[in-house]
């Protein structure tokens, strides 16, 4: 057994439902639209997260159940990436980012002035 196997993934993300769902058809679907190492990779992660994941028990503070998914830093960046690949093929309807900038200088000029 190598030592990777031996270790706990120390980073842990919370899914709900519908989150688990997307991710994992987005991977499904990178697999089959990528020849190669990026479709490898996406196959791989599918496997990871059933393998290291597992549906919490809903509690009653809970609205809805949770998956718990454990990996590597580095796996994370991975999917990361997989959802990049993914959604590259979008264009955004606006720039998000100059009106994330607009509302950053507002605040800071709302600072300013107090």
């Amino acid at each position: 057994m190598n030592n990777k196997e031996n270790k706990t993934q120390p980073t842990k993300i919370y899914l709900n439902r519908d989150e688990y769902n997307k991710l994992y058809e987005i991977l499904r679907l990178n697999e089959k639209d990528y020849v190669g190492e990026k479709g490898q990779k996406a196959k791989e992660l599918q496997e990871k997260i059933v393998k290291f994941g597992l549906v919490m028990n809903k509690r009653e503070t809970d609205e809805e159940e949770k998956a718990l998914i454990s990996l590597f830093p580095l796996e994370i960046k991975f999917i990361i990436n997989q959802l990049f690949d993914f959604i590259n093929v979008y264009y955004p309807s606006r720039d998000y980012f100059e009106e994330l900038r607009a509302e950053t200088e507002k605040r800071k000029s709302e600072k300013r002035e107090v």
